[in-house]
């Protein structure tokens, strides 16, 4: 598709592969190196690798499902009188798509808890004091600077919060009929707030032949009330676009994982330690 000169944030599908092929560069190698090391922690080293592996594998199906359902929409989206303000349509690729969205969010999350099992190693803490959810590890807790970095992501929070509201809260079950709604079309958020599923999709004309095709995550997942913490009422206004962000939780566990296996090579010692944060 062409880019749109008024939508300068639009991306060509066709680089979303190479994206994520960057990501997972070098990996291989470095558990190579790790697997060599005399200290036998060539499983950890393997394991690791499965899950980045695991999660590339579903970010590549997100691609492919993404692809075909812009495929449909476009097919659905003439131009003769203009084009149409909601498009209905029958998808069972929306279903498939949603289906390794949800693989992606909970392996990516199984995948930052079982960094402990990588970087015990280079921990003074002992493994069975350190906490199994990456959701404990703070520039509070631990000096590490794998977790450190990590709690300094965004992204990380985000992508705890979606896997939390599927395991405990609210499904990503998707009809196998979709409901697109042509972008800038007044009343967009009260039709979104009137559908009861997550998937939120757009669409644009772009120019020539060429078409956008958004689908959306909720801005947010969670709020504070008070003390309490609740399911946020989801609005869509950020624009989070799903397969964008997909790729951001593939760099997320790729990097990560990466300089964890970087830090096994270069800590001679175990010098890193975990505390819980005092009440």
């Amino acid at each position: 598709m062409n880019i749109d000169p008024d939508h300068p944030d639009a991306r060509r599908l066709d680089e979303f592969p190479a994206q994520l092929e960057e990501a997972i560069k070098s990996l291989p190698e470095l558990v190579r190196k790790v697997t060599a090391l005399p200290d036998h922690y060539g499983l950890r080293a393997h394991q690791a690798e499965w899950h980045v592996r695991g999660v590339a594998y579903h970010c590549r199906n997100v691609f492919e499902k993404y692809k075909l359902f812009v495929d449909e929409t476009g097919k659905r989206a003439g131009i003769d009188g203009g084009p149409p303000v909601t498009i209905i349509m029958y998808a069972p690729v929306a279903q498939l798509l949603m289906f390794e969205f949800y693989a992606l969010v909970n392996l990516s999350r199984i995948a930052l808890d079982n960094l402990r099992n990588l970087l015990a190693p280079t921990f003074k803490t002992p493994l069975n004091q350190l906490p199994k959810s990456i959701s404990d590890y703070s520039s509070v807790t631990t000096d590490c600077p794998v977790y450190r970095w990590l709690a300094n992501q965004p992204v990380l929070s985000y992508l705890s919060d979606l896997r939390n509201c599927v395991v405990h809260y609210r499904s990503f079950a998707t009809s196998d009929n979709a409901v697109v709604v042509r972008e800038g079309f007044e009343g967009t958020e009260q039709m979104y707030s009137d559908l009861p599923s997550l998937f939120k999709a757009e669409f644009r004309l772009a120019g020539g032949n060429a078409i956008a095709v958004n689908v959306f995550l909720p801005d947010t997942i969670f709020q504070w009330v008070g003390t309490t913490k609740k399911l946020a009422t989801f609005t869509y206004k950020e624009r989070i676009n799903l397969l964008s962000q997909s790729r951001e939780f593939l760099r997320l566990i790729a990097y990560s994982t990466k300089d964890a296996l970087s830090l096994l090579l270069t800590t001679d010692e175990p010098k890193y330690t975990f505390k819980k944060p005092t009440k």
